[in-house]
């Protein structure tokens, strides 16, 4: 694996825990104030997407835009999709598990682009 699909690889999994750990403070809080963003859980989440930048950036330099962008962001919803099924018992439909599928086939064709 080269260093930019290594890099983009560790964007997705640092974004996919920011998005994550967000989650975990929405449900852990009902109070919108500003302050209430100094959670530990919001605090983490804001520090991994702040590492997905950079992982993000390091990957550009190695990949085109227009391939790293659609899979970072398509790995990242499946990651996400997939872990709210199990970490927060969320319920998928078939339709969205079809929708997964799309994903799954554009991110192949994507990476065969390169």
């Amino acid at each position: 694996m080269s260093d930019a699909w290594f890099a983009l690889f560790a964007a997705i999994v640092t974004n996919s825990i920011g998005n994550l750990l967000i989650k975990v403070f929405s449900q852990k809080t009902s109070d919108a104030s500003l302050v209430a963003h100094l959670s530990p859980w919001f605090v983490a989440g804001t520090a991994f997407f702040g590492l997905n930048l950079i992982f993000y950036g390091k990957a550009l330099r190695g990949l085109a835009q227009n391939v790293a962008y659609p899979v970072l962001v398509g790995s990242s919803v499946l990651i996400v999709m997939a872990a709210s099924v199990l970490l927060f018992s969320e319920r998928i439909s078939f339709t969205a598990i079809a929708g997964a599928a799309l994903v799954v086939a554009g991110i192949a064709l994507l990476a065969q682009a390169v």
